[in-house]
């Protein structure tokens, strides 16, 4: 019993010193951006940008480099959180014996499915953040190659923001790794895992605070900008076979939970992306996707103004978007065969309520696997699409030749349809992946990924007015030239 009380008191107690630790950091932040290096950094990228967009033609194959060494850093991060993710639920499938918990100091035996999906849903929230940064950093290359005019201080200000937002997705991923190092320890008791959220909050405060010596630094070599905030930038064997002849009285339950939840959260996700689409063809401007494409549009007017000239400056943006494709879609196809090559290892743990037979786990494995190669075989038909545009937006074209110059632009957008068709067949993989630890997770995913999805696919008024006033005036020209 004092066991018990031990764990009850003490992870409790160290997700709190780390949870406080990051309020204050982000009240610092928000109020003092220059005393943290998140705030300092977003200063930097901001100054960036500016230097950058003085002469976007010019600066273009620089910028694209610098934002690639970017993609390059979440692609790491996205692929090791995915990798471990996967583990993490091939390890909870299996059954070992009480046994081998005789390493365990203290604690509860009883807690291991809730050490489980701790740890899953910190690497699966550091692999959406970091595929969302690489979502941001390859639309800033298409924005910050695409000349604008030279008094447009607020397409800048636009730019650097959303250079900033894929800034702060990979940080909050990588949040998510530094939570999941106390989650782990909490497999051998909670004393290591107190102890490691004491120690991890100790080295944040020295790695996420500045020197004055720092501050004066950038501040003497970068002019101060107001407004420029930045928010950054093994498991536990011990599980119980439930007998086939002693059957829980709330078996019948179980089974009519899944009956009712599974299907009614993919509902809710089946009526968002419905509504999606609906204003995607009708209002295609209140959606990031449908901005987004015409971003691309123009960009594609501005690169084949000159295609010859800016040929490299073309190639070089749209390997960045190829570089995504290939990790979502080598993602995808790996975590296929992982699924395959385990699909006969049949699990009886307990974990938290649902259906537990054999032929319901074999819809899990068969729904997992059918989302993952929906993903490798969209990310295929991106990196297609790519690849060939690579070949027509550095083809000169004839002087007014406006259906070959509109072609091209389709093309590219049917590459970034497939990209985002691909992505979203992984963001229905996170409700499947937590099905397996019941039909109540699997819900409050679905729940939750729908809600956050509306923020993240619609556009605010401000930004809308941005893209408008910014492209609108240049299209006729660019047309024109090319």
């Amino acid at each position: 019993m004092e066991k018990e009380q031990l764990e009850y008191v003490l992870v409790p107690l160290g997700l709190l010193v780390f949870l406080a630790y990051h309020v204050w950091l982000v009240h610092t932040i928000l109020h003092n951006p220059l005393q943290t290096v998140i705030g300092l950094n977003a200063e930097s990228r901001h100054q960036w940008v500016l230097a950058m967009m003085s002469d976007p033609l010019k600066n273009g194959v620089l910028a694209v480099q610098t934002i690639r060494n970017n993609i390059m850093a979440s692609t790491l991060l996205s692929t090791t959180a995915i990798t471990l993710s996967s583990l993490i639920g091939i390890f909870a499938s299996g059954t070992w014996s009480s046994n081998d918990t005789a390493f365990t100091p203290y604690g509860t035996n009883g807690t291991s499915s809730i050490k489980h999906i701790s740890v899953t849903i910190c690497f699966l929230v550091a692999f959406l953040c970091n595929v969302q940064s690489i979502r941001y950093y390859c639309h800033v290359s298409f924005l910050i190659t695409a000349p604008t005019l030279r008094d447009k201080g607020e397409y800048m200000e636009y730019i650097s923001k959303t250079l900033n937002r894929g800034s702060h997705s990979w940080s909050i991923g990588l949040r998510a790794f530094y939570l999941s190092f106390p989650f782990f320890l909490w497999i051998y008791g909670p004393i290591p895992m107190f102890s490691c959220c004491c120690l991890t909050s100790l080295v944040l405060f020295f790695l996420d605070t500045t020197a004055k010596m720092t501050r004066n630094l950038h501040s003497n070599s970068f002019r101060k900008e107001r407004g420029t905030h930045d928010v950054e930038s093994a498991v536990e064997p011990h599980y119980y076979p439930l007998p086939a002849n002693n059957l829980s009285p709330n078996s019948g339950v179980n089974h009519e939970l899944d009956y009712v939840v599974v299907p009614l959260g993919l509902l809710v996700l089946g009526i968002y992306h419905v509504w999606l689409l609906y204003t995607i063809l009708r209002h295609p401007s209140r959606t990031v996707i449908g901005l987004n494409a015409h971003s691309r549009y123009q960009w594609v007017l501005s690169i084949m103004a000159d295609p010859l000239k800016n040929g490299v400056l073309g190639v070089q943006t749209i390997r960045n978007n190829i570089m995504a494709s290939t990790l979502l879609a080598t993602t995808a196809i790996t975590l296929s065969s992982l699924i395959g090559v385990f699909a006969n290892n049949d699990s009886d743990t307990k974990l938290v309520y649902g259906n537990k037979t054999s032929l319901n786990s074999s819809i899990k494995r068969l729904s997992i696997s059918l989302c993952f190669l929906v993903a490798f075989l969209c990310n295929v038909q991106s990196i297609r699409y790519y690849a060939h545009v690579s070949f027509l937006i550095t083809t000169p074209a004839l002087k007014g030749k406006k259906d070959f110059i509109e072609y091209v632009a389709k093309t590219l957008n049917r590459g970034s349809y497939s990209w985002s068709l691909g992505l979203r067949a992984f963001y229905l993989s996170f409700p499947l992946v937590l099905w397996i630890y019941g039909p109540i997770p699997m819900f409050a995913c679905c729940c939750l990924t729908s809600f956050i999805l509306y923020f993240l696919d619609t556009t605010t008024q401000i930004t809308r007015d941005l893209h408008t006033k910014s492209f609108n005036k240049r299209e006729t020209e660019d047309m024109e030239a090319a």
